[in-house]
């Protein structure tokens, strides 16, 4: 299939199109060009679009501002990959309906405009590469996100790990119910930090590093998470009392993933203690390669 112009999709036929992905060279020829008319061209498009993803394009200022001067009054979820410069005008769009924002592509100090979200709706807020200073994680936890339920960052870089972990935990957001690191360098540190956040709400928490060992989850059972419910730990455990503690920890666990070595006669006895003494328990070991 050949890639559409924004002129192409600006005059398609569809007054009720409520979701759009922009992919650039696959599904969106415009996207090369690097123009802010390719977003001028969908001024007054889709009154009633929800979900809007750019994605493979990192996007410039010029092609932002544009962005924010749609009237989507009713746009839920934008996944997009600005430039660093770009962030604070991403602060301008007038979407009061947004609860599900994604920023992608190696930020290297994006983090430090989010003091001034705008979205109050903010439910899901997701941070994919970028670059964490305490600077940063200061301006995130000031930002007026009374809503947030879930915040995730993937493969982000985390420069000063302890005093960001540490800054993350005095987040006043007392509807936050998932937390997920992925590729965090898990320092004992930082997870002393962390388990000091007050998130009663929380149910799932998804740790994935290659730091994470046994120790961790001494440290990780500390927390006042009393409702979490799944519990994903991607490291590397090599003792099958970690599956005791966890348990007595949180009896209504219903979901554990653990990371685990090579030794499969204790990687046999734990699914072997999960059957016999938490039948409702799922549990899913992940072998180290």
């Amino acid at each position: 299939m050949k890639a559409a112009t924004a002129a192409q999709l600006s005059n398609g036929p569809w007054p009720l199109l409520q979701s759009l992905t922009l992919a650039r060279g696959r599904t969106f020829s415009d996207l090369s060009t690097c123009s802010a008319d390719v977003f001028r061209q969908f001024k007054g498009k889709w009154p009633l679009l929800k979900s809007l993803t750019v994605s493979m394009h990192r996007m410039d200022i010029a092609q932002v501002i544009a962005l924010t001067e749609i009237d989507w009054p009713l746009l839920q979820t934008l996944c997009i990959e600005p430039l660093d410069d770009a962030i604070p005008a991403l602060m301008k769009g007038n979407w009061p309906e947004l609860k599900d924002l994604s920023l992608q592509n190696e930020m290297s100090g994006g983090l430090e405009y989010l003091a001034d979200l705008p979205w109050s709706t903010l439910q899901r807020l997701r941070v994919n590469f970028a670059q964490i200073t305490p600077s940063g994680m200061y301006s995130l936890i000031q930002a007026h996100l009374p809503q947030l339920q879930e915040l995730c960052f993937v493969n982000s870089v985390w420069y000063t790990e302890g005093k960001d972990l540490a800054i993350l935990a005095q987040a006043q957001w007392p509807l936050l119910s998932k937390l997920e690191l992925i590729g965090v360098s898990a320092s004992f540190e930082g997870m002393r930090h962390l388990v000091t956040g007050q998130w009663p709400m929380l149910h799932t928490v998804i740790f994935e590093s290659s730091d994470i060992t046994d120790e961790h989850m001494l440290l990780l059972v500390q927390a006042h998470w009393p409702n979490v419910q799944n519990l994903t730990l991607v490291g590397y455990f090599e003792h099958m009392e970690v599956l005791d503690i966890c348990m007595r920890k949180w009896p209504a666990l219903q979901t554990l993933k653990l990371g685990v070595g090579t030794d499969q006669t204790i990687n046999v006895s734990m699914s072997n203690m999960a059957r016999d003494r938490w039948p409702s328990l799922h549990l899913q070991l992940i072998y180290d390669t």
